[in-house]
């Protein structure tokens, strides 16, 4: 027997004990045929049968991973960890959401006090890192720019990427804005004061200097909550581990 065909063989036992314990309507024959041996022979190289043996395997593992897991979970002490567990969770994204929403107030209280309550911003997390968006709210509803002026905004954007820091010795924090093309001076107040905005906030360190204190605050605080996320999601997947 070649080692192709020692490959294939292994291939297709592996596969078959995979969709049988998946009750698949169609499994993988346990045997291939004659047919499937010289087919895959000429199709795959050693290399490729041996990924597919891997690949093949792998989904086993993770198998019986999860399947252990659903005969746990489907005890009544497994029913009560499950649930206690998944309502940790359901408070956690809570707590998230409101951290955006705390966030949020308290920029929008700190942007109304400096420039009047023209000014609209929108915070937004993602993995160790803050987007601000601050604008002049929309006064034109018929419009299609969104929630800001003539739909545009200043970005702020928080970081705390150990790539960055690394490099930079501090973490990330920039301003970016993009071009509004052109606009009439005498008549378009509404860009002119949009700049005006931006050129006083970008001026103003103290306030810059409180927007980068609680940006590192709540980054660092929905980072733990992510995490904490994610280590129960990963206990749901394998209780036992």
């Amino acid at each position: 027997m070649s080692q192709k065909e020692k490959l294939i063989r292994q291939y297709f036992a592996l596969k078959h004990k995979f969709d049988m314990n998946e009750n698949c309507e169609r499994p993988c024959p346990a045997e291939p045929t004659e047919k499937d041996i010289r087919s895959m022979q000429k199709e795959f190289k050693v290399m490729d049968l041996e990924y597919k043996i891997e690949s093949v395997e792998n989904a086993l593992k993770k198998q019986s991973i999860r399947i252990e897991s659903e005969k746990y979970f489907a005890t009544e002490e497994g029913k009560k960890d499950k649930e206690n567990v998944e309502n940790k969770i359901a408070n956690l994204v809570t707590k998230q959401k409101n951290l955006v929403i705390e966030f949020e107030n308290w920029l929008n209280t700190e942007i109304r006090y400096m420039f009047g309550d023209s000014w609209l911003t929108r915070v937004s997390f993602g993995w160790k890192s803050v987007n601000i968006e601050i604008g002049l709210k929309n006064i034109h509803p018929e419009n299609s720019c969104g929630i800001f002026e003539f739909g545009h905004s200043f970005n702020i954007n928080f970081g705390l990427d150990s790539y960055y820091i690394e490099k930079n010795k501090k973490p990330r924090f920039e301003m970016n804005h993009g071009t509004m093309g052109s606009f009439d001076l005498f008549d378009d107040t509404y860009r002119s004061l949009y700049l005006e905005g931006l050129g006083r906030l970008a001026n103003n360190k103290v306030m810059i200097q409180n927007i980068f204190d609680k940006c590192n605050e709540y980054t660092i605080e929905d980072y733990n909550i992510e995490k904490e996320i994610g280590e129960l999601e990963e206990y749901l997947k394998n209780p036992n581990k």
